[in-house]
């Protein structure tokens, strides 16, 4: 169990810094899920807005642990660590069926690679993975033939399945241990308020019974 974030912050002000951190994750989540919608086919463009309506979840659900932290509510902290727990097996689902579908479908992507690169080219433009895909492979082949074309298309699949991999790992092991911590803080927040409620409990005094009016209490 995580007893504290970051070494020598403890948990509290982890759960604070972790629902800003996954608030502006969100922000920007839902900016590139609406404005890259890809509607190359069905799947990725409900796969899109799907992509963006959970980040809108999980930035509410930010918001919720943010408050929740501060004002140390430990109602809005555990369903705060309920979603970045979700948020983790979200990460792993679909980055390991996006990985598996990428790599099970690569030459369907060089062949649709290689199309962009032709309805570009008779518009008198240059396409490239770069604008979609991957930066490392801006190469100006206007020129070029389809097998060099089709080589760059290949890299740039390759490129985005390994990113997809790396991606998939770091998102699901950094959500991880942001559900560890938060979810050690609203233990500490449930032992507090049990710790509270007995403490209250000890401090109520109760008054001996009186006897009725009448009866010697003295023998």
């Amino acid at each position: 169990m995580v007893q504290r974030c970051c070494c020598c912050i403890n948990n509290r002000i982890g759960t604070i810094l972790i629902s800003l951190i996954v608030l502006v994750q969100s922000m920007v989540g839902v900016w590139i899920a609406f404005h890259f919608i890809d509607s190359a086919t069905i799947f990725s463009k409900g796969l899109g807005y799907v992509h963006g309506i959970w980040n809108i979840v999980r930035g509410v659900m930010a918001v919720g642990g943010l408050v929740g932290g501060i004002m140390q509510n430990q109602k809005l902290v555990k369903l705060f660590s309920v979603v970045v727990s979700v948020s983790a097996l979200v990460y792993l689902v679909f980055g390991t069926a996006v990985s598996i579908i990428t790599a099970k479908n690569k030459d369907k992507l060089v062949d649709m690679c290689l199309k962009k690169f032709s309805e570009q080219a008779h518009e008198g433009k240059y396409w490239s993975p770069l604008e979609n895909w991957s930066r490392p492979f801006d190469k100006r082949q206007d020129n070029g033939t389809t097998n060099e074309q089709r080589e760059l298309c290949q890299q740039a699949v390759k490129f985005y399945i390994g990113f997809a991999v790396v991606y998939t790992v770091a998102g699901f092991l950094l959500m991880f241990y942001f559900a560890s911590v938060i979810s050690n803080y609203n233990g500490e927040l449930k032992r507090k308020d049990m710790y509270n409620k007995v403490k209250a409990l000890d401090n109520t005094t109760v008054e001996p019974e009186k006897p009725p009016r009448g009866i010697a209490v003295d023998l």
